[in-house]
């Protein structure tokens, strides 16, 4: 198949102007952002779920997004995702398998009718990302028993944000925490600065005050009010001179800044909207001698200044900003050695680049359970219609709590590592100052800024774990031969779909069938040929799902839970049947159920493994090897003959008949086909001696149908005493594994209410997760208001074509 070339993302123009006249230009190298994209990008996920708080027996609609991490568009890396639920102890409850084609796929899982109150985790990852510092995307879904605990939960987070977001303190705690960013990292003598503040309670909470900044000599030097806990000053520290920050409130305590270094250097970036400033200033003359400049934006390098010989103490470089895409920008400055002096993250945040939304319902105030019309139309600036991949949902706004959304997430909180306070893009960009977004990048720069490495060649990025499909790996053992590894041949049957493989395994012993795109399950039969040669060898298969060894860094994945300590109640319990004294925690108590079946016989558990363990519902005719009398020296054919199945020949060149015609040949293909523990096994069953087999079943006519054309003489399913019940995947000395794979899950498609639905307490009233606009760039539906009143919220999440992240929302109102 031709391979496609990847389209670039945007080649960014920099242009570089020395506008200080005490400046000089250096060597200036402008570096397309698409460069080294391919090879260092990261693979990025989001989960869009219908709404971020859950009733018990609710169903979660989610889709997920997969994306390059550096373009946002299709990646180039895996086709699989994997989403869990976990419960409050992190085990998990729920998985689905999800076959992304091109950038996203969508499902549904079912929370159980009676979990206790608490927080439900919902990740994803693949197989690429487990080797990346942020391994998996989680959010954290509140669950609830009842209405009421749900609405306590709600109001605590929608109704009262102050609550949370400054909590009071008692008279005997007033603790106060201020910590001290400068931009570029040291307060230098004589070099003017910006100065992050980051203040907070005893506990990390954020909170609002006023105060300045003063010398040592008492004289004020700058004034700040805090912003969600963040704060910015200017101002040129002074040689010998010690500074602190005041509270206006507490005129007691004094919070000391960094000491100020007599020499050293200064790097100072502002986003000026239209262009980017770089300002970088010594201490010394000529002290910027031999320094550079790095620029970083989305995993790659755009712009390198090298300093010429001769150069003085200061000078500034001009960015323009208009080709650039959203997301963050990094700073470095580094010395002759190319050691890292200075560093300095921004936030570009370009509005003339988004696409504009506009999402409409009409009747605007509809009534309950009214018929309502919904529009969404998705252009660019010139009113052209953008496509993209979309979803939609419609719930109550108590439903939805979850503060940061998809942007904050692809182009904020995915590449940096510690914890996030209640800042989003949104709110800072209509909201808050834009200095809070400035002071909240220099509070982040010890936390550090993951794409730190970019110029580490040698850094991986998991290719071998990019998946295109489901695999089945593994590796064959032996304690004998080892220089004849590559004479092992392995052999995969999938039985559903009668599809074989063959493969002769690598000089290490390793075998890897696949990329198979399949729904549902699958049994498959792994076996190693030419077991007969190497009687020594085992097979060992390597687990179908993966398992995640490293967790995340930070709190990204739950940036509005880390206040829930405030809340009063305890909702990660419901021990209210449970008398105090006899409560014991890590103890999981049931509630009281009554038995009325009858207890199961031993045969019967027998029969239900035994019909479990096979791919087929009942076989016409099942003849264990212990009803026959005399079995031990009779042969597998033998004990069809007992059950009346016509046979001609002597062993070991027997013949049989399963639909009352003339007996076909075993060996020559003619007769039934024969599968030995799930495996076709041509010619084996003349071998087999009663003494190797566990039980057969017999299929015949439309009971064999599950084999296709193969079985038109019928089945013999043959099991050995050894490898039915192998839920173990290794190793296996027999040279066989059965295996149960979970292939892809099917798309989930959600039923709206219909006009006269009563009583409907699911909270979604639509949810879309394939959003199709038509030529004029219009989405457009009906839906039914529902039965309740209040407010409701739609949320509009997706990616355009070009790669820019769309997150949008508006409410209504549902009157009586």
């Amino acid at each position: 198949m031709k391979r496609k070339t990847i389209p670039i993302l945007v080649i960014l123009v920099i242009s570089l102007i020395s506008f200080n006249s005490h400046g000089q230009d250096g060597n200036t190298t402008e570096i397309p952002l698409t460069d080294n994209i391919n090879f260092y990008s990261p693979e990025k996920i989001y989960l869009h779920t219908d709404k971020d708080m859950y009733m018990a027996g609710d169903t979660i609609w989610f889709k997920a997004y997969l994306l390059d991490g550096t373009t946002y568009k299709k990646s180039t890396k895996s086709s699989v995702v994997y989403v869990e639920l976990l419960d409050s102890r992190d085990s998990i409850v729920d998985k689905r398998r999800l076959y992304v084609e091109n950038i996203s796929s969508y499902s549904a899982i079912h929370l159980p009718k009676k979990p206790q109150n608490g927080f439900y985790g919902l990740r994803a990852y693949t197989k690429s990302m487990l080797n990346g510092t942020v391994p998996y995307f989680q959010k954290v879904l509140p669950v609830f028993q009842d209405h009421t605990s749900q609405m306590e939960f709600s109001d605590d987070f929608v109704h009262n944000p102050d609550k949370i977001k400054n909590p009071s303190m008692s008279e005997e705690d007033k603790t106060i925490q201020i910590d001290f960013f400068p931009e570029g990292g040291t307060l230098v003598a004589g070099l003017s600065t910006t100065l992050a503040l980051k203040i907070t309670d005893a506990d990390g909470n954020p909170l609002d005050l006023e105060g300045a900044i003063l010398d040592s000599n008492g004289k004020t030097v700058a004034h700040f009010k805090s912003d969600e806990g963040l704060a910015l000053v200017y101002f040129k520290p002074e040689s010998n001179t010690s500074y602190y920050a005041m509270i206006h409130d507490d005129a007691q305590r004094k919070y000391f800044l960094p000491p100020v270094s007599a020499k050293g250097y200064s790097l100072s970036v502002k986003n000026r909207d239209e262009n980017i400033i770089v300002q970088v200033e010594s201490t010394e003359r000529n002290g910027l001698d031999g320094t550079v400049v790095k620029g970083y934006m989305r995993g790659g390098k755009i712009i390198e200044h090298k300093v010429d010989s001769g150069q003085e103490s200061f000078y500034a470089l001009k960015i323009p900003t208009k080709d650039f895409p959203n997301g963050m920008a990094r700073f470095t400055l580094d010395n002759k050695k190319g050691e890292p002096i200075c560093q300095r993250t921004i936030f570009v945040d370009n509005k003339t680049k988004e696409p504009r939304l506009s999402i409409n319902i009409s009747p605007d105030k509809p009534f309950k359970n009214e018929r309502t019309n919904l529009s969404i139309a998705i252009k660019d600036s010139m009113g052209t219609p953008i496509k993209g991949d979309f979803s939609v949902s419609i719930t109550p706004l108590e439903n939805q709590i979850h503060h940061s959304g998809m942007k904050d997430w692809f182009l904020l909180e995915s590449d940096f590592i510690g914890t996030f306070n209640n800042l989003t893009i949104d709110r800072i960009g209509f909201e808050l100052s834009k200095p809070i977004m400035d002071a909240f990048m220099l509070t982040k720069e010890r936390e550090g800024f993951i794409l730190n490495d970019l110029e580490d060649n040698n850094r991986s990025v998991g290719t071998s774990n990019q998946e295109k499909g489901i695999m089945i790996s593994g590796k064959v053992t032996c304690s004998a031969n080892n220089e004849k590894m590559s004479e092992r041949i392995v052999s995969l049957s999938i039985l559903e779909n009668a599809y074989s493989e063959t493969q002769v395994v690598d000089k290490n012993g390793h075998f890897s069938f696949g990329p198979y795109v399949f729904n549902g399950k699958a049994t498959a039969i792994l076996q190693l040929k030419n077991k007969d040669d190497f009687l020594k060898d085992s097979i060992i298969v390597d687990p179908t799902w993966p398992k995640i060894t490293k967790n995340m860094p930070h709190n990204t994945e739950n940036p509005y839970l880390i206040a829930t300590h405030h809340i009063s109640k305890d909702y990660n319990s419901d021990y209210g049947h449970i008398k105090s004294e006899d409560y014991q925690p890590g103890m999981t108590y049931l509630n009281e159920v009554v038995v009325k079946e009858k207890r199961k016989t031993i045969d019967q558990i027998i029969m239900e493994e035994i019909n479990s363990s096979v791919p087929y519902s009942h076989p016409d005719v099942r003849v264990f090897r212990d009803s026959i009398p005399g079995w031990y020296g009779m042969s597998a054919i033998d004990l069809l003959a007992r059950k009346g199945f016509r046979i001609s020949g002597d062993y070991p060149n027997q013949s049989i008949s399963l639909l009352g015609g003339s007996p076909g040949s075993i060996k020559n293909g003619t007769g039934p086909l024969v599968l030995v523990d799930g495996v076709p096994a041509k010619g084996l069953l003349n071998t087999l001696r009663a003494s190797e087999v566990l039980f057969i079943d017999v299929l015949r006519f439309a009971s064999a149908t599950l084999y296709g054309s193969r079985a038109a003489s019928g089945v013999i399913a043959v099991y050995t005493n050894r490898t039915l019940f192998s839920s173990d995947y290794g190793p296996s000395d027999t040279g066989m594994v059965k295996l149960e794979i979970q292939g892809f899950d099917e798309n989930a498609d959600f039923k709206p209410a219909t006009l006269g639905l009563h009583g409907d307490n699911r909270g979604t009233l639509y949810w879309d997760p394939k959003i199709e606009m038509d030529t004029s760039g219009t989405y457009s539906m009906e839906f039914f208001s529902g039965n309740q009143i209040g407010k409701y919220v739609i949320e509009l999440k997706g990616i355009t074509e070009n790669g820019q992240i769309v997150n949008e929302s508006r409410t209504f109102e549902v009157s009586l």
